[in-house]
Parts: structure tokens; C-alpha cells; sequence
């Protein structure tokens, strides 16, 4: 017998300055200055860093997790979690595999994780 499972992929990669707004009511505005001020970072680069245009360097790691109360490793693995969808996404592109696929396993004794 033989089943088919459809593995997964992330089209798009979510940068790390958009967790940012989590930490934040909804509605609220992101009080830019606020974390520049607690994080010791400038304005620039915290804007940045919600847009999407910069990424997180270890220093901006440490302010982030000062502001924000979390750690400086969490701010870096989103990062390289980031960097490994991205780099996923030009692969699958330049070999043309799209981001979902079906596979098959046999299903003697086999389980899927």
C-alpha cells in the first residue's frame, strides 16, 4: 500500500522586523522611538528593521531583546530562519520546484513524522 503526503515549503519568507508588531496591541502603532530609545538603536534602524530592509546584525539582537524582553538568540534565529527560507526560494526557482509537492511512502510500517 502507498500513500500520498504532501510536503510543505514556505512560499514566502516573513522577516524578523515583522514579529515585531506581535509584542504590540493589533491596532497599536509601534512606537518606533520607544524601542530605539530602550534597544540603544537608532530610529533608522529599527524602521528599517519593520520594513523588512535590514536585517538582524548581533548587536541589534541584544538591544531588541533589552527592549522587548526577549533573548538575542530568538531575534537571531528568526533571521536565520529567514535567510534559510529565502535561500530556499531562489533554489526551488532556479531548479523550478514549486514550494508544494505530493510524495509517496509506502505505508509498511512506515510512518510519516
Amino acid at each position: 500500500m502507498v500513500s500520498t503526503y504532501k510536503e510543505v515549503w514556505p512560499d514566502t519568507a516573513v522577516h524578523p522586523g515583522e514579529h515585531i508588531q506581535d509584542f504590540f496591541d493589533d491596532d497599536a502603532v509601534i512606537p518606533v522611538r520607544d524601542i530605539a530609545d530602550r534597544s540603544g538603536l537608532s530610529e533608522r534602524d529599527v524602521r528599517g528593521l519593520i520594513d523588512g530592509e535590514v536585517p538582524v546584525t548581533p548587536e541589534m539582537a541584544e538591544g531588541l531583546s533589552r527592549a522587548l524582553n526577549t533573548t538575542a538568540s530568538f531575534w537571531l534565529n528568526l533571521q536565520n530562519h529567514h535567510d534559510e527560507v529565502v535561500q530556499r526560494l531562489e533554489e526551488n526557482k532556479r531548479f523550478n520546484i514549486e514550494p508544494y509537492r505530493d510524495f509517496t511512502l509506502p505505508t509498511s510500517g512506515i510512518s510519516p513524522i
